[in-house]
This record gives structure tokens, C-alpha cells and sequence, in this order.
């Protein structure tokens, strides 16, 4: 007599051939995943980076000190690797929140620039930029009525 033949699927995450039983897959409407149990489970608990939400007024300051520095919301988003929307809504305060992800490349683009500005010593210039546009801002308020 011949064993029953076990039919298996391939894992689409590490690749092994395993047999469809509830013991290597989870099933929805009678059909297994495309991912085992086991990459199923360490998807879940393996983390690579910051997780969570921070409130996005945190991250306003950093993200217009970003987009100065770098002269353009279209440089800053090419070199921090964020999303130009992303940079935008933040910039108009538009999201509530924003991903910690998010906040550590804010954080890194800026340490870098920050390091290079020294460097070359543009870090002077920059803080009387940063300084006359504070002076205009202000004025306008005042001229606004706000």
C-alpha cells in the first residue's frame, strides 16, 4: 500500500516547500497564505527602526530648518529620502502626526547639512538668513494684524 501523498507549497518568503497542514500555514477560505507560519511570526516581531507616531508640531521646526538649508522642499526630499507630499503637508501642517521613520531621516539629513554647512563655513550665513527671514516674518504679522 501506498503513503498519501502530502501536497506542498512553496513559501514566498524563505522559499522552502512545506506541506499544507495548519501546522506550517494559515488558511483563509480554505487556501494557505503566501507566507508560512514561521515568516508569518518573525514579520511580526522583527523590527528594523523606529516605530510609532509622533505629534507632527514636534517635527515642524526640524522640516522648515530642513527645506532652508537645503533651499527647495524638491533637494531636501531627494536628500532626507521623504516624500516631497509628505514634506509639504508637514510644512502646511496639514498631518497631525508623523512616523518616527519619518523623523529619524528629518534628523540625519539635517545632522549631515549641519556638518557640512560647518564645515564650509556657511553655518554663519545661514543663521543670518534664518535671522532677517524671522525680522520679515514678523513685520508681516505686525503689517496683518494678526
Amino acid at each position: 500500500m501506498q503513503a498519501p501523498v502530502i501536497p506542498l507549497k512553496l513559501c514566498t518568503a524563505c522559499e522552502q516547500k512545506l506541506e499544507i497542514t495548519k501546522e506550517h500555514w494559515f488558511f483563509r477560505d480554505g487556501k494557505p497564505h503566501g507566507h508560512c507560519r514561521t515568516c508569518r511570526a518573525r514579520k511580526n516581531t522583527k523590527h528594523d527602526g523606529p516605530y510609532g507616531w509622533v505629534p507632527a508640531q514636534k517635527v515642524f521646526p526640524l522640516m522648515q530648518e530642513l527645506v532652508a538649508r537645503y533651499g527647495s522642499v524638491t533637494k531636501a526630499s531627494e536628500v532626507s529620502e521623504i516624500s516631497e507630499t509628505a514634506i509639504r503637508q508637514i510644512l502646511k501642517r496639514q498631518r497631525p502626526r508623523v512616523q518616527k521613520k519619518t523623523v529619524r531621516l528629518v534628523v540625519l539629513a539635517l545632522y549631515e547639512k549641519r556638518k557640512e554647512d560647518r564645515r564650509n563655513g556657511s553655518g554663519e550665513i545661514f543663521y543670518e538668513m534664518k535671522k532677517a527671514q524671522a525680522e520679515r516674518e514678523e513685520k508681516m504679522r505686525r503689517l496683518s494684524g494678526y
